[in-house]
């Protein structure tokens, strides 16, 4: 069958076939259309390829790497795995090109190429910041090799999504076409692809300008995340409530949120501390107690922990039966936070600050408030009164980490929890 002159007859043709990329289930129906589209075009077409590819990028927390049009990742396939580096090429001070250099990896090639990217691209003292993992891009591909005039060439269809900091994007799809070793073409067979590029997009619903994976990426990320902060973290984790009776649990949560919410009002005379919408306080509930996340440093926060333990005493005694009673645990951490919109477009946290409050949380027990040393060193020299240094320390935490503890308490005011932490 010849190729038709006539764009409005392929449309027509595809047109009739009502569907497009976003919609389709299954790969069995991508390759059904793109089998019918190369039958068309007199494309030769082998059957597709499906691959699972994992793209780890490396930058500085600032991307200075990406400021330069450098990229630097680690490609993990069934057939494929290597660091490749992409730098740019110049001509006259004009970007013409970026040029791909592939390497087997390696840590130690790693940290060559590290040293070659800052000696070539940066002044060493302005490049104060590690590469580390920015972004991870999982990628499902399906890869045709297809060959027109005794010309090979790939057409892939990826869908992917990023990975970052425990938080993943949405779903994307695109489409990526290149040349087998790289021929000369005729001119009929660049007229042949540009026709089969175009149709692809048409009938996939692509847009007509493709931007790269990383650069879309980086975008997210930025949008996700703004430049990490140093915030007051405080944690309230309510021991034991997973055994109590639902309608315990619903008094006790509203009890709690009540009362921490009249101590903050009257600490830090917040107008609202119940609503995403204070720049100065943002309450995030857990299930079985809260994370409290403060713009200051933690001066007023022993003062809270001990109004809040106070308050649970007063209501333990007015309930009077013990299964009704209630005790809590508080962590509070001083620490690098980043805020992100989560998938309802509502404020949220994430970064250091919150899973070292977690993990100081869980090293504690029933009425325990412990401070990291982060966290004790922002409050002022008059705030450190009642704290005493756990000396069994440092904690072990999760993924190797460790922890100085500075537990808040007072036999003589009955407050906090005079015994040691547990060992992590």
């Amino acid at each position: 069958m010849k190729k038709p002159d006539e764009e409005k007859e392929i449309k027509l043709m595809m047109d009739n076939l009502q569907v497009k990329y976003k919609t389709i289930s299954s790969n069995s129906e991508i390759i059904k259309k793109i089998k019918f589209l190369c039958e068309i075009l007199n494309i030769t077409i082998n059957e597709p390829i499906n691959l699972k590819i994992t793209d780890t990028y490396y930058d500085s927390p600032d991307f200075n790497l990406y400021a330069k049009d450098i990229s630097f990742r680690k490609r993990e396939c069934i057939d494929e795995n290597e660091y490749t580096l992409k730098l740019p090429i110049y001509e006259e001070k004009e970007k013409i090109n970026r040029q791909e250099f592939p390497f087997p990896y390696t840590e130690k090639n790693k940290a060559i190429v590290y040293q070659e990217i800052i000696g070539k691209f940066f002044e060493k003292e302005k490049f104060k910041n590690d590469i580390q993992e920015v972004v991870t891009i999982h990628n499902e591909r399906l890869k045709f090799v297809l060959k027109y005039d005794n010309t090979p060439f790939q057409l892939c269809f990826d869908k992917y999504f990023f990975y970052a900091d425990s938080h993943y994007s949405d779903t994307h799809h695109q489409i990526e076409f290149e040349f087998i070793n790289k021929p000369e073409l005729s001119a009929d067979v660049l007229s042949l692809i540009d026709t089969l590029i175009k149709y692809v997009r048409i009938f996939f619903d692509f847009a007509s300008d493709s931007i790269s994976k990383y650069k879309q990426a980086i975008s997210w990320l930025k949008k996700k995340y703004t430049t990490p902060e140093h915030l007051t973290v405080v944690m309230l984790d309510i021991v034991e409530y997973s055994l109590k009776d639902d309608r315990t649990q619903q008094k006790i949560i509203k009890h709690l949120n009540q009362e921490v919410k009249e101590i903050l009002n009257n600490l830090y005379q917040f107008q609202s501390v119940n609503k995403n919408e204070n720049k100065e306080l943002v309450y995030i509930p857990t299930g079985d107690g809260m994370i409290i996340v403060l713009y200051d440093i933690p001066a007023q926060i022993p003062t809270f922990c001990k109004q809040i333990q106070e308050k649970i005493k007063e209501y333990n005694f007015l309930v009077g039966i013990k299964k009704y009673q209630y005790k809590i645990r508080m962590g509070v951490n001083y620490g690098p936070v980043f805020t992100y919109s989560d998938i309802k477009d509502n404020v949220n946290f994430a970064g250091n600050g919150i899973n070292m409050v977690q993990r100081i949380t869980n090293l504690g027990g029933a009425s325990h408030i412990l401070f990291s040393k982060e966290a004790y060193e922002a409050l002022p020299e008059t705030h450190r009164s009642n704290f005493e240094e756990q000396t069994d320390g440092p904690y072990a935490v999760k993924h190797g980490k460790s922890v100085e503890i500075f537990s808040l308490f007072s036999r003589d005011l009955d407050f906090g929890n005079p015994n040691p932490i547990k060992k992590g």
